[in-house]
Formats: C-alpha cells, sequence, structure tokens
C-alpha cells in the first residue's frame, strides 16, 4: 500500500508539471500609466491607415469598446477585432492582439508602429490624449514589451523589449549558435596542437602551435563582439549601458576555453624555451 501511495505521488509530480507550463502569459505590449487626470484610466490608441472595415468591431459583435475614439488618424485598439486592452487599478494598461506568442505581439508592434493613450471617462470618452509613443523603429532588433509612461510629462521609459528575428532566430540565438561554433573549433583546436605535439619534433612546431591558437580566437572573438553588440548598440537595445559583473563573469565563462587553450600553449611553450635553454648550456659546458 505505502509503495502503491509512492507511485502515485510519483506519478502526479510530472502532471503537476505538465498543467504549470501549460498555464502561459498573454503577450503583449504593457503600460504602465501615471499622471493621468482624475478620474480617468488609460486606454490604447493605433494609427487606423491600412484598416480594413472587417477589421473594425460592430454591434453585432457585442462587445463594447473600453473607448470610443476614432478621429485624426487614430482609433482606440478596444474598436478593433481580434486586438483588445484592458486596465488595472495598479495603473497597469495591457495591449493584446488576441494572440497567445511573442512573434504575434511583435507582429503588432511592427505593423502600428506608435501608439498613443487616451484618459478615457467613464463613458469611454478621450478626456486627453498623449503624444506619439514608439514601439517599433526601422532598422532596431527589438519592440516594445513594457514600458512606463508619466502622461503629464509625456514621458518614456523602455523596461522590457521583444527581440525581433533575423533568419529566424533572434540575435541572442546567434550568440548562442556561434559560441558553440567557438567550442567546436576550441576542440578542434585542442587536438591539433596535441597531434602537433606528439608528431613534430622540428623547430616549426613553434610556429604551428601559435597559429592554431591564432585560427581558434576568430570563433571566440566574434562571439563575443556579438554579445557586446547586442547588448552596447542602440540598435540592439533601448538602454544601452556599460557591462555589468554579470556580463563580464559570462564572457569569461564563455571564453574559458580558449583561455585554457591559450595558457596551456604558452605554458607548453615555456616549459619547453627552459629545457631547450638548459639543454645548450650542457651543451657548451
Amino acid at each position: 500500500m505505502k509503495r502503491r501511495k509512492q507511485f502515485l505521488l510519483l506519478l502526479c509530480i510530472p502532471l503537476l508539471l505538465l498543467l504549470l507550463t501549460a498555464c502561459h502569459a498573454l503577450f503583449g505590449v504593457t503600460a504602465t500609466v501615471t499622471g493621468l487626470p482624475e478620474g480617468t484610466e488609460p486606454a490604447f490608441l493605433v494609427p487606423d491607415t491600412d484598416l480594413s472595415p472587417d477589421e473594425l468591431r460592430t454591434a453585432s459583435d457585442n462587445i463594447k469598446p473600453r473607448c470610443t475614439y476614432h478621429q485624426d488618424g487614430w482609433i482606440a485598439l478596444s474598436m478593433l477585432r481580434d486586438h483588445d486592452d484592458y486596465y488595472t487599478q495598479a495603473g497597469v494598461l495591457k495591449a493584446v492582439n488576441g494572440g497567445d506568442s511573442k512573434d504575434e505581439a511583435i507582429a503588432m508592434c511592427e505593423r502600428f508602429r506608435t501608439v498613443r493613450i487616451a484618459a478615457v471617462d467613464t463613458d469611454g470618452k478621450a478626456v486627453a490624449v498623449s503624444d506619439e509613443i514608439p514601439l517599433y523603429e526601422e532598422g532596431k532588433f527589438y519592440t516594445v514589451r513594457d514600458f512606463t509612461y508619466d502622461f503629464e510629462s509625456g514621458s518614456m521609459e523602455i523596461t522590457e523589449v521583444y527581440r525581433r528575428k533575423w533568419n529566424g532566430h533572434t540575435m541572442g540565438d546567434w550568440w548562442f549558435y556561434s559560441l558553440i561554433a567557438a567550442h567546436i573549433f576550441g576542440v578542434i583546436a585542442l587536438i591539433a596542437i596535441l597531434i602537433n605535439a606528439l608528431c613534430n619534433k622540428k623547430k616549426s612546431a613553434n610556429v604551428i602551435e601559435w597559429v592554431i591558437i591564432a585560427c581558434a580566437a576568430v570563433p571566440f572573438l566574434f562571439a563575443t563582439a556579438l554579445y557586446l553588440v547586442i547588448n552596447l548598440h542602440p540598435d540592439f537595445t533601448p538602454n544601452p549601458a556599460a557591462l555589468d559583473s554579470g556580463d563580464i563573469l559570462l564572457l569569461i565563462v564563455s571564453n574559458a576555453m580558449f583561455l585554457l587553450l591559450l595558457g596551456g600553449v604558452g605554458t607548453h611553450r615555456a616549459v619547453m624555451h627552459s629545457k631547450e635553454k638548459k639543454q645548450a648550456q650542457r651543451n657548451t659546458a
């Protein structure tokens, strides 16, 4: 009986984990808005260009929009089918496009590119409207995911982004792939160095070792440069800043294999040079 209970318990654990992983976040754009006029709440407005009549909600949809703003080339997001926004009392406004993936959220940002925030009264009428807020700029490798916005000052700060894909993968993926390739080159370089040390007794062995090290350095340098670009270039990150201790530690760990190769070859060459020097002293004695 005790074993049966243990078996059932072990069986329930993976089922529980499966249920937990099945619960996923609803992806979209989230704004934390402050400074709203009293008695209002925020609502997203998007450009109404390139919208077809079929995309607009009608009375037959039986869904009342949170905001009825539709003028000056802008329309309330809640007036569109397959799109919506909702507001919590914590000051958080979230826009969704009916999808449940990052790619669909990114596609929404790429389509509308900019939004505005309307301060809406209890009747759904816009009391005030903000300036344009960019979600995506041409050439950038990210779109806005979370941001803070002060309605009074019009100041915006991006706090989280979605990474756009290039050739089917994000730049973070490409960095990881380049790091894997660098370590494969590192293993090949290690094998080549060992073969050279065991089989090549000529003076050229020294030069060949350093040539192998130089070739192995190229993919590691590329992966390091790509990481720095992703984290420091404004086209890849909205708030470029100096690398922190975590970034530096990650770079050291990711380049550990090359550093070991370099240190190993350097130590080996130093030992060999010391032996050759002692042998030369014995020969002249």
